[in-house]
């Protein structure tokens, strides 16, 4: 059963709590998608104040998506206006999988995009693989019409994820790769996956490459020019000390940045870690000439890892927070901050220098209030922002609402100093979605800007489940804002109106959904939050007991099922069915995938019983349940017949001439389940059922 946060819609200007008399107030959002799945990976401000964001998608023509799937996942690129209203979108692909990791707008106002390709060549690929994935790189016109496309590799697998237009008006591609000297790898492999980079002219025609690693595994993420036409290059190294890599682990993978001159030739190289895993996945130049680094880290206070975790789930498999480093312009470390709370954040976006020197970094988390989360979530997994100051000190932090579940979050201050924040969401209308989905998961963009207006009241609770069984009760805490006097209304329910702050034990004994209003009034003024349909109360399960000879059965598909003999538990029989051994009262228990119990029982059961006589002809089957044979017996009447076994729906599933008073039927070839067996000879015929384990 699923906690969520409900927080109103009318009045959409939230506090940020540890900002003085500062608010975030909504502008917009937008959703984008098709029927299936649109994952985001980028998104950034074009020069007319719009916004292009990219990914990838696996829908057909369907929603926002015009154009038909090429074959497995495709390029998906989304223009929008400066108020998120979609102006165009395109989609690029062959007929495996291609996946969109980078877009930017380019100096004739087009577009460059960076991604792999799996797919040979055909539809929008012009080009041949080189050997399983390569770099592939799109060019389109400001419209999103595609100009030229070219694929780089070698004779492995290489994963382009950063692209940059150079000061020449060329293209600086990064990412890793797994090839030895092949193709367009010009350099043999260090060991494992190695950083590599590949400089082209304005047409995307090669210029050189370069390889940076060690004698494990290397992944670039991002690259960027620097201010002397040089690169900074960034991302995650699980090598010793060796090739490019100048010092030895920390510890599992460590963040990795590489600096070279406008050749590629390699400058310095820097490592930051602590004890286990820190993976970098974004960075970018500050105002100082130096550089913000951005990803998570599951180490606890080590190395460069100058602050204990967030977490204290104590769950060693799910665990991590969000990590920053600010270096200098060699690559010296100034600060580090991590931030997160009681559970896991991670599905890094970006870190992102912000006009007043401070830095914006956005991820996905699973905590609620706790550590240096100040709001709960509303569903299990939302996009986290922290806004920081130039020595990476928390200002606020802000959690975007969705009743459902989102990943990642890419943060962008707008040229107008507000920010938008985009990623890819399962969630439907409420909070602060004001669009339903298109599909599975779907682009999404949202946009806040700062105001001193104090607020409204603002309506805001949790409850604390969505569904319970028929029944039960639900409890509510109130989050209200500005607010000091509350109606509830809870139509349906043994408690149906209520004035106290947070109500609790409101129960309801009839199934179905139910609506909860909560009016937060002051001073005269109110803001009403209504959610129509928002509990739903489960019926229990049925749990009808049928016999059949010594079989005992009830309904399949529940999530636990506890047998019971005169009282006592039968510790082995936790199954749907039961082969009654003795006579006497048998119970079964049974719980469903909502968690709603119940139980039947069937008294005085005696056992030996036949199961079926028709025409004065009975049969019996042994063992039953059964696992890899089936005995069946009574024959004798039926020898030059027909034996049969069919399924549930009436599909034969066995059949077979009769020859003796007894026949063997080997079961391996057959699913588990419920069958029944007819044996038949002229006119006269007989059933039994059986259950195969």
């Amino acid at each position: 059963m699923k906690k969520i946060i409900l927080t109103s819609l009318l009045f959409p200007i939230l506090t940020l709590t540890g900002l003085s008399q500062t608010y975030l107030a909504k502008q917009w959002d937008h959703t984008y998608g098709g029927i299936y799945v649109e994952t985001l990976t980028s998104l950034s401000q074009t020069a007319d104040s719009g916004f292009i964001l990219g990914g990838y998608t696996n829908s057909d023509s369907s929603g926002e998506i015009s154009e038909q799937t090429r074959g497995g996942y495709d390029y998906w690129i989304v223009k929008t206006d400066s108020t998120g209203n979609m102006q165009w979108e395109k989609r690029f692909g062959g007929s495996l999988s291609e996946k969109l990791f980078s877009v930017e707008q380019t100096l004739d106002g087009g577009y460059i995009l960076a991604g792999f390709a799996a797919s040979d060549s055909g539809f929008d690929i012009s080009q041949p693989s080189k050997g399983g994935l390569d770099f592939w790189a799109v060019k389109t016109d400001a419209s999103g019409i595609k100009q030229w496309d070219k694929r780089y590799g070698g004779i492995d697998s290489e994963w382009l994820s950063s692209v940059v237009q150079t000061a020449d008006s060329g293209f600086m591609f990064g990412g890793w790769t797994f090839s030895d000297s092949s193709g367009d790898v010009s350099q043999n492999s260090r060991g494992g996956s190695d950083f590599w980079i590949l400089k082209t002219d304005k047409n995307g025609t090669r210029l050189w490459d370069k390889k940076y690693g060690g004698n494990s595994s290397d992944e670039l993420y991002v690259v960027r020019q620097t201010t002397d036409l040089g690169y900074i290059l960034g991302g995650t190294t699980s090598s010793d000390s060796s090739f490019e890599v100048t010092s030895n682990s920390k510890g599992n993978k460590d963040f990795w940045i590489v600096r070279t001159d406008v050749n590629g030739v390699k400058l310095w190289d820097k490592r930051f870690g602590g004890s286990d895993n820190d993976n970098l996945l974004s960075m970018e130049l500050t105002m100082n000439g130096g550089y913000i680094l951005g990803g998570y880290t599951i180490s606890d206070s080590s190395g460069d890892v100058s602050q204990v975790t967030r977490d204290t789930s104590l769950n060693i498999l799910d665990r991590g927070d969000a990590w920053i480093v600010k270096v200098d312009s060699l690559g010296s470390k100034q600060w580090d901050k991590r931030f997160g709370g009681e559970w896991v954040e991670d599905a890094f976006g970006y870190v992102t220098p912000t006009r007043d020197g401070g830095y914006l970094m956005g991820c996905a988390s699973y905590s609620n209030i706790s550590g240096d989360k100040t709001e709960n979530n509303f569903g299990f997994e939302q996009s986290w922002l922290v806004k920081m100051d130039s020595a990476g000190t928390k200002l606020w932090d802000k959690t975007i609402f969705v009743g459902r579940e989102d990943e990642y979050a890419y943060p962008i201050e707008t040229y107008d100093g507000c920010y938008a924040i985009a990623n890819w969401s399962e969630g439907g209308i409420g909070a602060y979605k004001s669009e339903d989905r298109r599909g599975a998961y779907d682009f999404w963009m949202i946009k806040f800007c700062e105001t001193n207006i104090p607020q409204l009241p603002a309506a805001d609770f949790t409850a604390s489940y969505t569904e319970i069984c028929q029944g039960g009760c639900f409890d509510f805490t109130n989050f209200s804002v500005n607010s000091s006097s509350f109606t509830w209304n809870f139509p349906g329910s043994s408690t149906p109106t209520s004035t106290v702050t947070s109500p609790t034990q409101i129960c309801y004994s009839d199934t179905g959904h139910y609506t909860v209003t909560l009016i937060a009034s002051n001073a005269g003024l109110s803001d009403t939050l209504e959610f129509v349909n928002l509990l739903y109360v489960v019926p229990l399960p049925p749990a009808n007991i049928t016999q059949i000879g010594d079989s005992l059965f009830v309904q399949q598909g529940y999530l636990t099922y506890q047998w019971y003999y005169n009282g006592a538990i039968l510790l082995n029989d936790t199954n749907y069915f039961l082969l009654a051994l003795q006579d006497g009262d048998y119970r079964v228990d049974v719980v469903d995938t909502f968690g709603c119990p119940n139980n039947d029982t069937i008294f005085s059961v005696q056992v030996g019983l036949k199961e079926f006589t028709i025409n004065g002809f009975s049969i019996g089957v042994y063992p039953n349940p059964a696992k890899s044979e089936l005995s069946v017996e009574g024959l004798e009447a039926f020898i030059g017949g027909n034996i049969q076994i069919v399924d549930l729906l009436g599909k034969e599933i066995y059949s077979s001439k009769i020859i003796n008073r007894k026949q063997e039927i080997q079961l391996s070839n057959i699913n588990p389940g419920i069958y029944f067996i007819e044996v038949r000879k002229g006119n006269i015929n007989s059933f039994a059922r059986f259950i195969k384990e």
